[in-house]
């Protein structure tokens, strides 16, 4: 499953994607290690689950503190609702942009 966050700071585990000005804001989507079944109604169950493994022990994301999103739907929200806004070409967590038009 894919997630993402906004992330306002950086943090020591990020590489910052080359161009950015100072205090730029900017996405950063991972895919999770582990897999789950995609059974829940419930987008709050898949939050959950991305930021179980975000923030969980031994992750490297879990310095950030932050409150991941899954990029996922329901039949009740889709993925584009569901993180709030337009987003395009979102980071990998090394810096490197993924060249992904997720606002369509």
């Amino acid at each position: 499953m894919l997630l993402l966050a906004s992330l306002p700071s950086v943090a020591t585990t990020f590489t910052v994607p080359p161009a950015l000005s100072p205090g730029a804001q900017y996405r950063v989507v991972f895919v999770t290690s582990a897999t789950r079944n995609a059974t829940s109604t419930d987008i709050a169950d898949y939050d959950s689950f991305v930021n179980a493994a975000a923030n969980g022990s031994g992750s490297q994301l879990a310095s950030l503190g932050a409150i991941w999103l899954a990029i996922a739907s329901t039949a009740a929200v889709d993925a584009y609702t569901h993180n709030r806004r337009e987003f395009r070409d979102p980071c990998l967590p090394d810096g490197r942009r993924t060249g992904c038009d997720l606002g369509c």
